[in-house]
């Protein structure tokens, strides 16, 4: 793996996200991060679309230190996962892949598109399992670092991402303090269920998100998986309509208490 004016002694930890039929989730991850149960960091700061790019987005911990977020966003092949055709499907829709690398200092450059079939070769069977377990419980393959070395080949257009900030430190992602143990439980702040498609097919999310919106990968319009609020989650959303109407009708049933009590008194 290679990055524009990487420094011998940096290395890029391999992940990936990838839609299955029931949701997306984090297929592969570093090491500390799949031992720590905080692979949810990537998956709630990883956005993108399918295409012709890379995506870098910079995820600050509340002491400052900051992880830099390298990836592009593809369609799974689906010769990879045992499907006909050329794209792999999570039900009617094409399934998005996002693959990339997790830095601990921001890259002078954008990488070619040989930089990111490293990373793919890296993950590869650990995504084909993940997707055809189809189970969002199923926790991320621990990926060990590697040495990130001077690029090849023609620099892909940078899309850069707006910073994100956590409310806390972020782990050290160090393969040495951090090794992966045996039956690591899946990260619970990140696996999310497949949204409606569009009409061209393509999951909401991952694949719909707008890179100048900066919104959200596999989730629903979420900034922030673990520190989101109610209008973030559709799910946790109030009913249409329900402002006025529920005021109303609080204030009526206030009235009537208040009028009980004096016709109790008075007996």
């Amino acid at each position: 793996m290679s990055t524009p004016g990487a420094a011998p002694h940096r290395t890029a930890w391999p992940f990936a996200i990838v839609c299955t039929p029931s949701g997306f989730g984090v297929a592969a991850a570093p090491a500390t991060l799949v031992t720590l149960r905080k692979t949810g960091l990537i998956g709630g700061a990883v956005v993108g679309e399918p295409g012709d790019c890379a995506y870098l987005r910079e995820l600050t911990g509340s002491d400052g230190v900051s992880l830099w977020l390298l990836y592009r966003v593809v369609a799974l092949q689906a010769a990879e996962v045992g499907q006909p055709g050329e794209t792999a499907r999570s039900g009617s829709r094409a399934a998005p892949l996002a693959e990339g690398v997790v830095l601990r200092e921001r890259p002078a450059g954008a990488p070619s598109a040989a930089y990111f079939d490293a990373v793919h070769e890296r993950v590869r069977d650990a995504v084909r399992e993940y997707f055809l377990a189809d189970d969002l419980r199923r926790p991320a393959r621990p990926i060990p670092g590697a040495a990130d070395r001077a690029a090849e080949g023609e620099p892909l257009r940078l899309v850069v991402q707006d910073r994100m900030t956590r409310g806390e430190p972020l782990p050290v992602v160090d393969d040495e303090r951090f090794p992966a143990g045996p039956n690591v439980p899946p990260d619970p702040g990140f696996a999310r269920p497949v949204e409606p498609s569009g009409d061209d097919g393509t999951p909401a999310g991952l694949g719909r998100s707008d890179p100048g919106q900066h919104r959200p990968v596999p989730g629903p319009g979420r900034t922030d998986p673990d520190h989101a609020g109610p209008a973030a989650d559709p799910a946790r959303r109030l009913p249409a309509g329900f402002g006025v109407p529920a005021l109303a009708a609080i204030a009526v049933l206030s009235l009537l208490v208040v009028l009980l009590s004096v016709l109790l008194a008075l007996k």
